[in-house]
């Protein structure tokens, strides 16, 4: 057995399996469309989830140029669209194989957070690093909703 990471950012999935919560979102961060992002994990699951704070513009060029979705006029629309969703979590998956995750690595579904993420509200440190349990308090809702 090999740690490869700090301990707290080990989660064992409810197969058996080990993931580097922090090795994923350092890969899944050069997504274009990801600003901050939280991988989560459910203790009956076998795969994990995506919170990402996005990258407004990047998504705003999404809708409209690429999906062509001009009915989407606000961000909190364009944050909750399922094809602008979708067309988010394959970019991701394509980032992370690109970047050597495996399978259970990859996250299988995502939420797009319409907060910014801020030392106002808590969510980051003052070196803007993630405050893991603050972001998973301040979301459980969306992340029930990710693994049922």
């Amino acid at each position: 057995m090999r740690v490869s990471d700090r301990k707290k950012d080990l989660t064992k999935l409810s197969n058996g399996e080990f993931v580097s919560l922090g090795k994923i979102e350092s890969a899944l961060r050069s997504s274009v469309f990801v600003e901050n992002i939280a991988i989560c994990t459910w203790p009956a699951a076998n795969y994990v989830v995506a919170l990402i704070q996005p990258n407004r513009q990047a998504i705003t060029t999404l809708t409209t140029e690429k999906l062509g979705l001009k009915s989407l006029d606000t961000l909190e629309k364009q944050f909750k669209d399922d094809q602008v969703k979708k067309a988010v979590l394959n970019d991701l998956i394509n980032v992370g194989k690109g970047r050597g995750l495996s399978v259970k690595e990859l996250p299988k579904r995502v939420h797009l957070a319409t907060e910014e993420w801020t030392q106002d509200n808590h969510l980051v440190t003052a070196a803007l690093k993630l405050r893991r349990k603050q972001v998973i308090e301040f979301y459980a809702k969306e992340i029930k909703q990710l693994f049922c």
